[in-house]
């Protein structure tokens, strides 16, 4: 009777220690066997407000600049995406910023999860080595609004952070995000001395036809400019012409292209110029360069240019 009494006592005092809890969150020792001891820690897990995530990354091509080779992200909005509200999407190259973009939602889009799709510039050397490969390992995005960033992983998933923060995720990787840049900021809205995406040096335009294109201001970017330059370096009768208008003037510029007032800029038929617009409100707009002078409807023209957007963040 007294070894079962003992083995009795010996349970007992096993079971409480096992139930032993420390409510200030310290470490705490378990007793699990009469040689064995392990420490644990209580931790606190939360979950991240998830803005959007990665639909899919795939090479395609914009047919509406004579099929260059792109990169298409579509993005996914969850719930908790304003609807309308214009996203700034920056696209990283291995851990490297290497261009950006706009996305937004409406309600509609956002209530069945419908996705956007978003568009970069590649070369013809990535476009061969990068076609029909999963490329979630060389690119990610980060998604900004109001000093917001939505940080999409190389493993497609997604996480929004108030700034500044840190969170570990599952995978223990940790992400940190910083508060919007305050200074001016520029990004090319196209730059054909960045060789890496324009091997030639120049952007090309057949005859009798235009090359649009398409960059977002944002709601958060103040003393917003345009300014650059183009240089035409061959061509019959070596003319350009360039253009800059919002959205709603676009729309109506393709239907009716000499009756627009409201075009913001108009270098009319020109070798090289330069251009600078400022004031410009957050909308859509459009950078066109036109070759509809062409004589020769087999000719194209060559054009160097650099025109950027300028821009600060309101604070």
């Amino acid at each position: 009777m007294k070894k079962i009494c003992d083995v009795f006592l010996i349970i007992l005092i096993t079971s409480l220690l096992l139930s032993l809890t420390d409510c200030a969150g310290k470490t705490v020792t378990v007793v699990e066997a009469p040689f064995t001891t392990t420490q644990t820690t209580a931790t606190t897990a939360s979950v991240p407000n998830i803005i959007a995530t990665v639909q899919s990354m795939d090479v395609g091509y914009d047919f509406a600049n004579n099929g260059a080779p792109i990169l298409v992200v579509q993005l996914i909005p969850s719930t908790l995406a304003i609807a309308n509200e214009q996203y700034i999407v920056d696209l990283y190259d291995e851990g490297n910023f290497r261009d950006s973009t706009i996305v937004s939602w409406n309600q509609p889009e956002i209530n069945v999860g419908d996705s956007a799709e978003v568009k970069f510039p590649i070369n013809q050397t990535e476009e061969t080595a990068y076609s029909g490969k999963d490329v979630s390992s060389v690119f990610s995005v980060k998604v900004i609004a109001n000093g917001i960033i939505s940080s999409t992983l190389h493993n497609s998933s997604t996480v929004t952070l108030d700034n500044p923060s840190t969170v570990t995720l599952h995978n223990s990787s940790t992400v940190t995000t910083n508060p919007l840049p305050t200074g001016p900021q520029t990004l090319p809205i196209i730059d054909t001395t960045n060789t890496t995406l324009y091997p030639g040096g120049s952007i090309s335009i057949t005859a009798e036809t235009n090359q649009n294109y398409t960059f977002n201001v944002a709601a958060n970017m103040q003393d917003v400019s345009v300014t650059g330059y183009f240089n035409c370096i061959g061509g019959a009768p070596d003319l350009i012409e360039v253009y800059l208008m919002d959205n709603a003037t676009y729309a109506k510029w393709l239907k009716n292209p000499g009756g627009q007032s409201t075009i913001l800029y108009d270098s009319e038929e020109m070798s090289a110029a330069a251009l600078s617009e400022s004031n410009m409100a957050p909308g859509t707009y459009h950078l066109i360069f036109s070759n509809k002078a062409s004589a020769d409807l087999s000719a194209s023209q060559a054009v160097k240019t650099k025109i950027d957007l300028n821009w600060t963040y309101s604070q």
